[in-house]
């Protein structure tokens, strides 16, 4: 039997029993909501291509996302899809932040707009 998608796990009973190796299934559910489909048809269609070919296993998302994170999973690439993550207002909140350490000031969000937009 095939240990792949399980993931061992060391547990021992509180009597100072032998520890017990047992293995589970780990399951990930991604959430994609678009209102066109449109990154849904993208995966699809990424998962599609690497499929099409004549020899090997199946490739599943376990794979391709497995493959990513060993190729892309640098400090630099983490930061870069952290600041995917991030809204206008994140960004807002973080640049004042920037300029208050820097400066030493205590710059509320309407503070900075009014020093930005020169109004006094």
């Amino acid at each position: 039997m095939s240990s792949k998608g399980l993931i061992e796990e060391k547990s021992s009973s509180n009597k100072g029993e032998n520890s017990v190796k047992r293995k589970r299934k780990v399951r990930f559910i991604a959430e994609i909501s678009d209102n066109n489909n449109s990154d849904i048809m993208l995966l699809n269609d990424f998962l599609g291509k690497c499929n099409d070919k004549e020899f090997g296993d199946k490739i599943t998302w376990r794979e391709v996302l497995l493959f990513f994170v060993k190729k892309y999973g640098s400090e630099k690439n983490i930061s870069l899809i952290q600041d995917e993550s991030f809204s206008t207002e994140d960004k807002v909140m973080m640049k004042l932040k920037e300029l208050n350490l820097k400066d030493g000031q205590n710059l509320s969000v309407y503070d900075l707009a009014a020093k930005v937009l020169k109004i006094h």
